[in-house]
């Protein structure tokens, strides 16, 4: 990143440095978008327009071609985004129904899903169990070696792979999962992902960073100032189990004496509370964790919707 700061000296070096994430450390697309935003005078509200376009829509449509439909749109931010959302619902991936979805899996390059599957469940424990899993590997493949050391692994005397249960570092581990999970299949068929929600707990509204494990029909919540995980278990985690429903109660909450403003609620499976600003974020909320659309009978809505079918 040193070097892009050198080239691209006039720009903001958070922009440089959020770019540079964006792309994954990709030296040579983060330097033709750093050439871009110099080329044409881009201010510094359209550079974080910019950002935002990649980071919602950067992992379901290549990054180059979002640069050239907001070259085309003339650098306005609603125009792009509305180009690119009909981008996204007419692609492939989207056409498809859920069990189709889960059928495009086998697509995918077999060693590379091996990888990153086998990195997710390791996560996963890690995050679930931070007290309790260690793990141990004899003979692991050269690029399962180079994940597992990045993810924070060690070689001990006898030559397996160990990740010590004592500091562990969940910020982290909690940002190499994000990055793994988002690459599944369904993440990419998927417009508007949430990544982050406000849900009642222990009586407080409290924020946290959100993903969506649908092999372990799990919703897994990271708070931040904690740095612990809290697992919501939707459903059977037993991936072959047929069990599928969720249930969902749609409500609008008005809040007199903390934030004074109006919420769109809603009650997952009689239990979790989460609120949003409005009802679209909410109905984003409800559609990531159901696979149908739910019918709106009236003010205070019940349904039950399908979920994390495999």
């Amino acid at each position: 990143m040193e070097q892009l700061q050198e080239v691209f000296s006039t720009i903001e070096e958070e922009i440089i440095s959020r770019i540079w994430n964006l792309c994954n450390e990709d030296l040579e697309i983060a330097a033709i978008i750093l050439r871009f935003i110099v080329d044409n005078n881009t201010t510094f509200q359209q550079q974080s327009n910019l950002m935002r376009l990649l980071k919602r829509f950067g992992n379901k449509i290549n990054k180059i071609t979002i640069l050239k439909i907001w070259r085309n749109c003339k650098q306005i931010y609603a125009d792009t985004r509305e180009k690119l959302k009909e981008i996204c619902r007419n692609s492939n991936l989207d056409e498809l129904n859920v069990y189709k979805m889960y059928a495009c899996l086998s697509k995918e390059e077999n060693e590379i899903k091996i990888l990153r599957e086998i990195c997710l469940h390791i996560l996963w424990n890690i995050l679930k169990y931070p007290k309790r899993i260690k793990y141990h590997f004899e003979q692991v493949f050269m690029d399962m070696e180079k994940n597992l050391q990045y993810l924070g692994f060690k070689k001990g005397d006898d030559n397996n792979s160990y990740y010590q249960n004592n500091n562990i570092q969940s910020l982290l581990l909690w940002h190499y999962y994000k990055q793994l999970i988002s690459q599944q299949i369904i993440y990419k068929t998927r417009d508007s992902t949430p990544e982050r929600v406000c849900m009642l707990s222990n009586g407080k509204w409290k924020d946290y960073e959100i993903l969506f494990d649908y092999q372990h029909r799990t919703i897994m919540l990271f708070d931040e100032n904690k740095l612990k995980i809290k697992l919501l278990q939707l459903g059977n985690p037993n991936k072959l189990s047929p069990e599928c429903n969720v249930h969902i109660q749609f409500y609008n909450d008005l809040d007199v004496n903390d934030t004074h403003a109006k919420w769109a609620c809603l009650i997952l499976n009689h239990t979790w509370h989460f609120r949003t600003i409005d009802f679209v974020d909410r109905d984003d909320l409800s559609n990531f964790v159901s696979v149908n659309k739910a019918k709106y009978t009236n003010d205070f809505i019940n349904c039950t919707i399908y979920l994390f079918q495999i």
